[in-house]
């Protein structure tokens, strides 16, 4: 019994320590791409797709007749019993076009459903790195509720030997408080952030886990595009060009509809009374060029042109936009990586230093706790302004990254 129960803890302490294992991003990535009912909708569809590939080469089901032939109305003991049967045989190029129309439908869906896991996988990365910064905040202000607790200890004990105002140990307190606020802010923040990752990984919303800490800043700020790298990387891009291609598949398969079908007909008669059997066969084939039977193809051919064109300026259109998007964000993140140096050579520690002088001010008599307090609010403030920098720099490269389809 006793080995029994010790199985048990050993159990429990490592299914709670799994489950407190950190997910890497690559991880998160892993999961969405294998559980996300929105990919694996597109992989059910192109399956399909790929079965209805076998059916192209179908022939239509043989006919069968059977009834009186040549059966006079006056005289009896005349006529004969017939059996008929009959098939049309396709013509072979239309069931070869046909293939290759209904083999292109699943690689258009190949591309939407390689888009759809690109925008997937920039939400899953924004929202880990939004994550990532909160976490980083949450150890700031960690560090500044130990720092003022240590404060308000030392406030009133000068108050109690009369060397204090009291109003100090009120104005600590508040600030105190201010910060288990703020953490609860980001504790619920956290939450939210939890709760979407387990939504794209396809899990029990309330599941518990966490993250790494772990970012790359990548540069991207000297990367020059044009349109023409674009048409040969973005996944909406390539679907459109599929597109074009299964059109062009389409009209194949209407001009392959001049081509005639064949068919075979057999009728065998069995004769009433003294006559002799018979039998008859027949070969058919059809004639699609005359002009009742050939306006649908060729309207359908025409369509198809346009069709083509409106596609080629679409890809344009979006080529344009994503190029015009991927600028700015490059300006952007020059930007952001310029202002994330100054804060750390400059803002940040200048910010540290004032607090330390008025702390040490402070300790000396020569300065109010209020200066104190206000100096290390200004620092706080100005670190956590920095992880906001930060953020928008990763949330900026992400961006780029989906534009690029490089996630």
């Amino acid at each position: 019994m006793k080995k029994t129960n010790l199985l048990l803890w050993v159990v429990c302490i490592s299914f709670f320590t799994l489950r407190a294992q950190p997910l890497t991003l690559d991880s998160i990535i892993f999961i969405i791409e294998k559980n996300n009912p929105e990919i694996k909708k597109f992989t059910y569809k192109i399956n399909g797709l790929d079965a209805n590939v076998k059916g192209a080469g179908n022939w239509d089901a043989p006919l069968v007749g059977a009834g009186l032939w040549m059966v006079p109305y006056a005289l009896t003991g005349n006529g004969s019993y017939m059996l008929s049967i009959q098939q049309m045989i396709p013509n072979p190029q239309k069931i070869k076009a046909r293939q290759n129309y209904l083999s292109g439908i699943g690689s258009v869906q190949t591309e939407n459903k390689n888009y759809l896991k690109n925008q997937l996988i920039a939400e899953a990365k924004s929202l880990y790195y939004e994550w990532m910064v909160l976490k980083k905040k949450q150890i700031i202000i960690g560090e500044n509720e130990e720092i003022i607790s240590l404060i308000i200890k030392e406030v009133e004990l000068k108050y109690a030997y009369e060397q204090g105002k009291l109003n100090n140990v009120y104005k600590a307190k508040a600030n105190l408080y201010q910060l288990k606020n703020a953490q609860l802010n980001l504790q619920n923040d956290i939450r939210q952030k939890a709760i979407s990752l387990n939504a794209l990984m396809y899990r029990n919303k309330d599941f518990v886990f966490d993250i790494d800490t772990l970012y790359v800043i990548k540069n991207y700020t000297e990367n020059m595009l044009d349109n023409s790298i674009l048409l040969t990387v973005r996944s909406d891009i390539k679907a459109i060009d599929k597109s074009i291609q299964l059109i062009k598949l389409n009209q194949n398969v209407q001009i392959k509809k001049k081509k005639p079908d064949f068919g075979i007909r057999y009728d065998n008669m069995f004769a009433i009374g003294n006559q002799m059997n018979q039998f008859n066969v027949m070969g058919m084939f059809t004639i699609p060029i005359v002009p009742w039977a050939n306006r649908e193809y060729k309207a359908n051919i025409i369509a198809g042109n346009f069709e083509i064109q409106a596609f080629e300026e679409e890809k344009k259109a979006i080529a344009n936009e994503a190029a015009k998007k991927i600028q700015s964000v490059i300006a952007q993140l020059k930007n952001k990586k310029l202002q994330l140096v100054l804060y750390e050579k400059n803002i940040l520690p200048a910010l540290q230093n004032n607090y330390k002088l008025t702390l040490l001010a402070y300790k000396q008599n020569t300065e109010d706790l209020f200066i104190v307090l206000d100096a290390l609010q200004t620092f706080k403030m100005g670190q956590l302004e920095y992880l906001n920098q930060l953020q928008d720099l990763l949330i900026l490269q992400t961006d780029y990254e989906k534009e690029l389809e490089i996630l």
